[in-house]
C-alpha cells in the first residue's frame, strides 16, 4: 500500500486485516 489511504481508513484496514489475518493467510496459501 503506497500510503494513498487517509490515516484514519488505513488504520481500520489495518484492524481488519489483523482481525482476518488468519483466514487471509489460508485464503492465500490456497490460492498458490
Amino acid at each position: 500500500m503506497g500510503g494513498s489511504l487517509p490515516q484514519r481508513q488505513q488504520r481500520l484496514v489495518e484492524a481488519w486485516a489483523e482481525l482476518h489475518q488468519e483466514e487471509l493467510i489460508e485464503d492465500w496459501e490456497r490460492l498458490q
